[in-house]
C-alpha cells in the first residue's frame, strides 16, 4: 500500500514540476509581464486612465503588439482616449476600430490572454466598429467582408488601408497626438454606471 501510494506521490510531483515549468516557459515567452504594462494595469484598475494612456501610449506607437490591445481593450471598457472621444461617438468607434484592426493584423491575429484561434473576436467586432463610423458604404462593406470570412487579417488590413477605411498606425499615432495638443484633453475614464 505503501509502495502504490508512494509512487502515486511521485507521479504527482513529476506532473506538477512539469506543468510548472511549462508555464514558466510561456509566461517568459509572453510580454506581458514588463513594468510598463503592470504599471498600467494597476493605473486602470485605480481609475487613472491617463497614466494608463501615457504608459502604454509610447509602446503602442513602437509596435508593442500587447500594448495595442490593452489600449483597445480598455477603451471598449471604459477608456477614453485624449482629444474628442469623450464628446464623440463616432471618435470613439474611430479608435475603437483602428486599434482593433492594428491588433488584429499583430503577431496570429490572437487576442492575447485568450488565444482566439478562429478569431472569432475580430470576425465578430471589426465590422461592427466598421458601422459605426463615417466613411464609404460600398468600402467598408468589403472590408466587412473580408474581416468575417478571412483569417488574414493582414491583407484586410491592407485592403482597407488601401481604401482609405483606416489610417496606418503611424498616421493613427498622429492624428491622436495632433487632436490632443488641439483639444488640450488628455485620457480619461468614463464612470461606471
Amino acid at each position: 500500500m505503501q509502495i502504490r501510494y508512494l509512487r502515486f506521490i511521485i507521479l504527482c510531483i513529476s506532473i506538477c514540476s512539469a506543468l510548472g515549468e511549462s508555464c514558466r516557459n510561456a509566461q517568459a515567452q509572453a510580454k506581458w509581464d514588463f513594468p510598463e504594462f503592470v504599471q498600467a494595469t494597476d493605473a486602470y484598475r485605480r481609475g487613472d486612465c491617463q497614466t494608463a494612456w501615457e504608459l502604454m501610449w509610447p509602446l503602442a506607437k513602437a509596435g508593442q503588439h500587447e500594448a495595442k490591445y490593452f489600449l483597445w481593450s480598455t477603451i471598449i471598457d471604459r477608456m477614453l482616449p485624449p482629444g474628442r472621444a469623450a464628446t464623440s461617438p463616432a471618435r470613439l468607434a474611430w479608435h475603437m476600430l483602428t486599434l482593433a484592426v492594428h491588433t488584429a493584423a499583430g503577431p496570429h491575429g490572437q487576442k492575447p490572454f485568450q488565444g482566439d484561434p478562429n478569431y472569432r473576436w475580430a470576425k465578430r467586432e471589426i465590422p461592427l466598429l466598421l458601422a459605426q463610423v463615417s466613411g464609404s458604404a460600398s468600402e467598408k462593406s468589403r472590408v466587412a467582408q473580408c474581416y468575417a470570412q478571412n483569417s488574414q487579417f493582414a491583407s484586410c488590413l491592407a485592403l482597407a488601408i488601401r481604401l482609405g477605411v483606416i489610417q496606418r498606425f503611424d498616421e493613427y499615432a498622429a492624428s491622436v497626438e495632433a487632436e490632443q495638443r488641439e483639444t488640450g484633453i488628455s485620457a480619461s475614464c468614463r464612470p461606471y454606471p
